[in-house]
């Protein structure tokens, strides 16, 4: 008797345990979303950068200097420079070609040091001169949040100055707006991104546009904000004669360095501020919630999209969230590639957002599709076997879509939900040309390795909990797989469905039930031959056997990979682990034992 009711108190306790186990880990991701992850804030500096009302009239009696001012370059740009920032003190409309004047003589002096005989002697400060002088340029001509790019070119133009991009690296598209990034200040970041040196840190901003089945721009991030860095130089002119004053847009992911005259000098660059802009400032904490409350609403927004410019001969690194998630909970790993020099001339990044309350097999689809989609569009020869070296993160949900991936269907899917063959079902052809692809599938040629980070491979017993139950019963079903669902009813009988999938479209939670007849047949699924992966497990009770351990929401034994040729196991941390420096660390070591396969 006394042993029974020890046992009782035991399992009442027990059950007490994982309850309050389960709140604070549900409590864990505010946590972590709130206060760990990076962000940026306008410096309070920045509120000062208003540009002053420049017309044409105000630039017209302010010609291009001319080559006898002085015998040495910088006196003049450091007069000029002098002169634009009292007018700039007083908001006057020549503050302007003050600074343009004192752009052209530091470009003088660095390209045509014989000019000269102590401008060589004074390297650091012509590259301060014409740091400062770029930036009070594009300042007072009108660059900066809010304020349209081409307006700004225009007014560039009119000073005598022309922009554009080096090597085509923006000419795919034309920027909407171009920020300062040293405007910005950013917070909880691992690795900051940012080298000192000639040249402008810039925010390359482009505003939202129709996206759905529109190439190239369904590549683009809705909100895009990337990296660039302004240089100005002199280039020859048309007719040979003279040198022509440019501000070109640099790609700091493709360069290190600045060629002026006989000199290479570093290039300034900041690879963090876009990244973190984009990730963490572009709307994804709300769409992480509406992906799974509003799916129809999304559907434009949902694929595999670039974070920086496509660059050929780049290994594709493709970075999948979880569920109630979005791409911004990869922003630590994106900066950590950014900020690795060998990973950043390797690698491409690219991150996928989808709609997370669907099927795990409608997600696999909608990725599938759009990264062929868009192999399609940038090398549609095949003839780029960089493509051939893709890396693909999973993170939770995102485990169970990389390894649907990865694999041979086999007809299982088909078996699984229906009672008869596909062909004998009838359908539109409509419904059929769109099921089709998500039902019969082959693994992605392209993928050679996965990492499986916090993989819900098996799924979790909080998928059968009450309150997770309710929530699948209330959330909405994209109108295409109820579409889907109720044709099938309607054309073959209920009893086409296999019992389990009679009533509705299962949802991403009901696909993450230790039950789920559709998660199971996914861990059974063939995989691609020759396949590499690779396993990091978070664990939240370190005092735990390891087999009876958890991440807080992922048992040990859910996310292990059997297959997997490393393992790496994270003591005292929770699920969301992506911002953990040891995530970073093995995530880095793998790319890097990537490319020496």
């Amino acid at each position: 008797m006394i042993q029974a009711n020890l046992d009782q108190r035991s399992s009442i306790l027990a059950k007490k345990f994982r309850r309050i186990l389960l709140s604070l880990c549900l409590l864990s991701f505010p946590i972590t979303g709130c206060l760990l992850e990076p962000k940026i804030a306008p410096k309070p500096s920045a509120m000062v950068h208003n540009a002053v009302h420049l017309h044409q009239k105000d630039v017209e009696t302010w010609p291009l200097p001319v080559d006898s001012l002085t015998t040495c370059r910088l006196d003049d740009a450091r007069n000029a420079l002098s002169q634009a920032r009292m007018a700039r003190l007083f908001h006057s409309p020549k503050a302007a070609a003050h600074y343009r004047d004192a752009l052209i003589h530091t470009l003088y002096a660095l390209n045509t040091s014989e000019m000269c005989g102590g401008c060589k002697d004074h390297s650091s400060e012509s590259i301060s001169l014409h740091n400062e002088s770029l930036k009070g340029l594009l300042l007072t001509t009108g660059f900066g949040v809010g304020q349209d790019a081409a307006v700004g070119s225009e007014k560039l133009a009119a000073l005598g100055f022309q922009m554009s991009s080096a090597n085509g690296f923006i000419d795919e598209f034309e920027p909407d707006e171009l920020w300062l990034a040293h405007d910005f200040m950013t917070v909880n970041v691992k690795d900051p991104a940012r080298e000192k040196g000639l040249g402008l840190p810039l925010i390359v901003y482009r505003k939202p546009r129709p996206r759905m089945h529109i190439e190239p721009e369904m590549f683009y991030p809705p909100h895009w904000k990337f990296a660039a860095t302004a240089v100005a130089r002199l280039a020859n002119s048309e007719n040979g004669e003279g040198f022509v004053p440019v501000i070109e847009l640099v790609d700091p992911l493709e360069s290190d360095h600045v060629v002026m005259g006989q000199a290479t000098i570093p290039l300034a660059k900041d690879l963090t501020t876009p990244v973190i802009s984009l990730l963490s400032h572009s709307g994804y904490r709300d769409k992480a919630r509406q992906g799974l409350f509003r799916p129809n609403e999304l559907t434009d927004e949902e694929g595999v999209t670039l974070v920086h410019p496509y660059r050929s001969g780049r290994i594709p690194l493709v970075l999948i969230h979880g569920m109630g998630c979005s791409p911004r909970i990869m922003a630590d790993i994106v900066n950590s590639v950014h900020a690795d020099p060998e990973l950043r001339q390797r690698y491409q990044v690219m991150v996928v957002y989808y709609t997370t309350g669907d099927t795990i097999l409608q997600d696999s689809g909608v990725i599938r599709r759009a990264f062929n989609a868009m192999r399609a569009h940038y090398d549609p020869s095949h003839t780029d076997l960089a493509w051939d070296k893709t890396v693909v993160l999973g993170h939770s949900l995102g485990g169970p879509i990389a390894r649907l991936l990865t694999s041979h269907s086999d007809h299982q899917m088909e078996q699984l939900l229906f009672t008869k063959p596909w062909n004998e079902l009838v359908m539109s052809d409509e419904v059929r040309q769109a099921s089709e692809p998500v039902l019969f599938f082959e693994p992605l040629t392209e993928i050679s390795r996965v990492i499986y980070l916090a993989a819900t491979m098996r799924g979790s017993r909080i998928a059968d909990h009450f309150e997770a139950r309710f929530l699948s019963s209330v959330l909405p079903r994209r109108k295409m797989l109820e579409q889907f669902h109720s044709e099938i009813i309607a054309n073959n009988g209920i009893e086409a469905f296999q019992p389990v999938y009679r009533d509705r479209v299962p949802s991403s939670i009901d696909n993450q039930s230790p039950e789920s007849p559709m998660l199971a047949v996914t861990n059974q699924l063939r995989l691609k031959e020759g396949l590499i992966s690779h396993s990091i497990q978070a664990n939240v009770t370190p005092l735990l056997p390891q087999q009876k351990s958890t991440d807080g929401l992922v048992p040990f034994t859910s996310s292990l990979i059997d297959e997997a040729i490393s393992q790496v196991i994270l003591p005292l941390q929770d699920h969301f682990c992506t911002h953990d420096r040891r995530t970073l660390n093995e995530i880095a070591r793998i790319l890097k034992e990537n490319l020496g396969e």
